[in-house]
């Protein structure tokens, strides 16, 4: 058994606790584009229910690769590629908000 698998269990449980209780509040993980850009909302209910989502799925996303470390014993180095995995997922959050118009980037 893999016990640094324990790491993404509990950042996936922190999120989901943080992505819950801040839900109206803009929490995407995008430092290049927050630098490059400014964000202004255009459709702010729209927006804050689709990036609760994105953050109820990152947060299940951390809990399984956590627990696939654990059971499957699978190198420390997967800790680290999982957390590449949540950086994916709030990317796309950017991109389908900017899809949907919910967001507009100067």
């Amino acid at each position: 058994m893999n016990w640094l698998g324990i790491l993404p269990i509990l950042m996936g449980i922190i999120h989901l606790i943080y992505s819950i209780w801040c839900k109206d509040k803009i929490a995407y993980y995008n430092k290049k584009i927050e630098r490059k850009t400014a964000m202004t909302i255009i459709k702010p209910r729209e927006f804050f229910r689709m990036q609760l989502k994105f953050g109820i799925l990152n947060s299940v996303y951390l809990i399984v690769a956590g627990i696939v470390i654990i059971v499957f014993n699978i190198a420390n180095i997967f800790v680290i590629l999982s957390i590449g995995g949540f950086h994916f997922v709030n990317l796309v959050l950017v991109i389908q908000s900017k899809m949907k118009g919910y967001t507009y980037y100067e």
